[in-house]
Formats: C-alpha cells, structure tokens, sequence
C-alpha cells in the first residue's frame, strides 16, 4: 500500500475522534486522549508528545490552553506553540522525522495538575 494511501486513511480515522473515552497518563504530569494515544501509537509518535510536554512544564505559560502545531516539509518539521491566539509561546526546529502527516494540530488544556493534549476534533 503506498504511503500517500497510508496518510490518506490516518487521516480519516483521525477525523472519527471527536472526544475521548479514557486519558491515558503518559508522563508525571500529562494526559493524552484516545485520538493522541491512536496517532502516537499508529506513528510512532511519542517523540512528538514528549517534545509538547517538554515544552509545556518549562516555559513560562500564563495560560491554561496552549495550541501545539507540527508542520512538517520534507524530512524536517516545526514545532509551534502558541496561545491560541497566534502569540508564540515557543518554536523547535526538529531535524529529520519520518512524521506521515504534512501538518497536525493539537490542544493543551490545563486541568488540576495535569496538562491534557487533545486532537484538535477531540476539543
């Protein structure tokens, strides 16, 4: 199957996660929902969670909802967090990555203790 098969049916499915069933607790202070989980898993994208989380605990966020966009050109991707309203909180350059998708969005909400990340269809 190729792979622009392979991205055209990871994306279908992840339009079919529009909320969550479980959070799966992935690191001391995250949680991530079904849809994360199934894009981590089916990608091999822990990487990319780890790198949001990273971001999340060691930047100064004066807000309890961050966005966290990858766009991805090639074999090299951007990291973009922002507040939601296009101030950058922070940017990673990331180097090479096999990352399926041209781009992907997800939400950070921050809830008690722990930082949520959700698909952006799952909000």
């Amino acid at each position: 199957m190729s792979q622009v098969m392979n991205t055209h049916k990871l994306q279908s499915a992840l339009r079919d996660f529009t909320g969550t069933q479980h959070y799966h607790r992935v690191l001391p202070r995250l949680l991530i929902t079904d849809g994360v989980h199934f894009l981590a898993n089916t990608t091999n994208a822990y990487w990319l969670v780890s790198a949001i989380y990273s971001h999340l605990v060691t930047q100064p966020i004066q807000s309890a909802f961050v966005v966290a966009r990858l766009t991805v050109v090639g074999t090299m991707a951007n990291l973009v967090l922002d507040d939601g309203n296009g101030h950058v909180i922070c940017e990673q350059h990331i180097e090479y990555t096999e990352f399926p998708l041209d781009e992907v969005t997800f939400y950070c909400s921050y809830e008690c203790r722990y930082w949520v990340l959700l698909l952006d269809s799952e909000y």
